[in-house]
């Protein structure tokens, strides 16, 4: 059973975390290299992940899971590019990990690792 809030205050960590960096910054010269609309898309990308872990059929096997999982991160992967490599920096990859490994295993992923490795470029 996925625990769905715990997947949506991982989310929230994650774009907090984004969103702390943009702001915190006392320099009005400060670049992040990615603006709000970033963040606002990563969570849309975020949200239609857990969406799709709630119509997935555990008994389907893990192909389906394992397919919407490397679209997300292949989704992710563009994002993060359009912002050099800026958005999604280590402490956001561990929450965003964290949450798209408990979600599949929520929807009935069984394998060992870390699936989103083989595709992930942040």
């Amino acid at each position: 059973m996925i625990d769905y809030a715990h997947l949506e205050t991982l989310k929230a960590e994650a774009l907090e975390s984004m969103i702390d960096y943009m702001t915190d910054e006392d320099d009005s010269e400060f670049d992040p290299g990615y603006e709000r609309q970033h963040v606002d898309r990563c969570g849309v990308l975020l949200d239609a992940f857990i969406d799709a872990t709630r119509s997935i059929d555990p008994r389907s096997g893990p192909e389906q899971i394992l397919a919407k999982t490397k679209e997300t991160v292949l989704a992710l992967n563009a994002l993060n590019d359009e912002c050099e490599g800026s958005l999604i920096e280590t402490d956001q990859r561990e929450v965003i990990c964290d949450l798209l490994l408990k979600a599949a295993a929520g929807a009935g992923y069984s394998g060992d690792g870390d699936i989103t490795e083989e595709w992930r470029e942040w």
